[in-house]
């Protein structure tokens, strides 16, 4: 067996100060796509979703469970049928479904993309 020697050009690649990793951070930071702050939108987007999700559970208390269920029972549900293994009963349903659902993503993405994969 044979052990690989670091080439010494290596370590002098390491940042050898505080101000030369601030700037790689700040450089970090500017580039398009890497933003670390959250805008107006993205904090709309997550009010809206956590309403959206609170009014759900108040309705599932209100109607009757057949049509709502809410987070919660969906949970317990859930945990109950892992610790039966009432799960594993069903488990060739759920990759037929998880194989659905993966494709359906795939397509919905390249499709979605204006037809990028029809050359549109």
């Amino acid at each position: 067996m044979t052990l690989v020697e670091p080439k010494s050009n290596q370590l002098t690649q390491l940042p050898l100060s505080i101000q030369e990793i601030a700037a790689e951070q700040q450089a970090a930071r500017q580039k398009p796509g890497l933003s670390t702050t959250l805008d107006n939108d993205s904090i709309a987007i997550r009010i809206i979703l956590l309403c959206s999700a609170g009014a759900w559970n108040i309705w599932a208390g209100i109607s009757t469970p057949f049509c709502y269920l809410s987070h919660p029972l969906v949970g317990s549900a859930a945990v109950k049928m892992i610790a039966s293994g009432e799960l594993w009963n069903i488990f060739p349903e759920l990759i037929v479904l998880f194989a659905a659902l993966g494709l359906a993503t795939v397509f919905g993405i390249a499709l979605g993309d204006h037809g990028a994969l029809l050359g549109g």
